[in-house]
């Protein structure tokens, strides 16, 4: 069966087969440059909650590294700030310290066990390393208590295609797309668990949902790519017609 694969990162959510960030190794030098001193950085006047808002712009900005050094300032000062630990979580699974990032985020959990964006963080940042049994826990505890939490249903669809469990994945796309039924990335990725369960023509249906709701034309153009081969893959399938095998003379 033809499998085609089409890769969405998940910030924003939209992942049909899962990757790895493009992140900084584990023993890159952005860390240590994040972990040293930096006291003219982050002085030692400066408050927590000041420091915690200057890493949530670096990390908007990509720069890691630098959020995680005042994260670290921020925490030096307010060990129990829950804030530091789910943010820092995030900048140190996108600098590719997995491991790291799980620690922090299972403090944050540990402070906040009623805040459903400690389960999903510390579920995505298990889904994106393959640990996808403790990714689909962490969703469903997020769902006990968020119920129709999009970036659970999501990530846990994405969790089940990746153990394929199709019928599961399914299932959670179908329920997510009842509540928000203009999701593009819903659709795609429910027209991938078709293509990948081996239905192709609902992939396909699914696809062109996704290709009408898609507002990036770099996407569509990709989209509309798989539909294509597809489309082709199923005309390929289908069996020839046969002529007669046995022709009658004309008796004239």
């Amino acid at each position: 069966m033809l499998k085609i694969s089409l890769t969405y990162f998940w910030v924003p959510f939209l992942t049909l087969t899962l990757v790895s960030f493009n992140l900084f190794s584990c023993d890159s030098l952005s860390y240590c440059f994040a972990q040293s001193d930096s006291r003219s950085d982050t002085p030692n006047n400066v408050q927590a909650g000041s420091l915690i808002s200057k890493a949530k712009i670096y990390i908007e900005k990509n720069n890691f590294p630098m959020a995680v050094r005042h994260l670290n300032e921020a925490l030096k000062k307010s060990p129990r700030q829950a804030e530091a630990y789910l943010l820092r979580g995030e900048a140190l699974d996108r600098m590719g310290l997995p491991m790291k990032a799980l620690q922090d985020l299972n403090k944050y959990v540990e402070l906040r066990p009623q805040d459903p964006e400690g389960f999903i963080q510390r579920a995505d940042t298990n889904n994106f390393n393959s640990d996808h049994k403790a990714a689909v826990e962490d969703y469903n505890r997020a769902l006990r208590i968020l119920p129709n939490s999009r970036a659970a249903l999501l990530g846990r669809g994405l969790a089940f295609t990746a153990m394929e469990n199709y019928e599961m994945a399914i299932q959670d796309y179908n329920r997510l797309l009842l509540r928000y039924p203009r999701d593009h990335e819903a659709w795609a990725n429910l027209g991938m668990a078709y293509h990948l369960s081996g239905n192709n023509q609902s992939a396909i249906e699914n696809l062109l949902k996704a290709l009408e709701f898609e507002p990036d034309r770099e996407w569509r153009i990709k989209i509309d790519r798989i539909i294509q081969q597809l489309s082709a893959a199923i005309v390929s399938e289908k069996p020839r017609k046969r002529g007669p095998t046995k022709f009658h003379r004309n008796p004239d």
